[in-house]
């Protein structure tokens, strides 16, 4: 089964997106379900990436992947507050990431 969707009608070829599935024993509406479950997955991990450059750490020690974690668990927790407080239900995480960065860049330079 492939799910195919795109977010922008104006230019659908640039943000068309593929799932497939190996699971044909489910339901279209449970694959879609599942499908769901894993978007989320994916986005944590892109943010991670994003906005901790997770992709260039090397964490070879049960220690160091703690560290790691309980730091993204922090900027999670971080992020939910800014995002809350901001009551704006469009912003992504990187639009509330930057707004604590610039006021942090304003606090330096003044």
């Amino acid at each position: 089964m492939v799910l195919i969707t795109y977010h922008d009608l104006d230019v659908p070829l640039k943000s068309v997106r593929y799932w497939g599935s190996t699971l044909m024993d489910l339901t279209a509406q449970a694959v879609v379900e599942v499908l769901a479950v894993r978007w989320e997955v994916e986005t944590y991990f892109e943010y991670a990436k994003d906005l901790l450059g997770s992709d260039h750490y090397q964490m070879m020690t049960r220690q160091a992947v703690l560290r790691f974690w309980t730091l993204a668990a922090c900027r999670s927790s971080f992020l939910d507050e800014q995002s809350a407080a901001a009551r704006d239900p469009v912003l992504t995480c990187g639009d509330v990431r930057r707004n604590p960065q610039q006021q942090h860049l304003r606090n330096l330079l003044g």
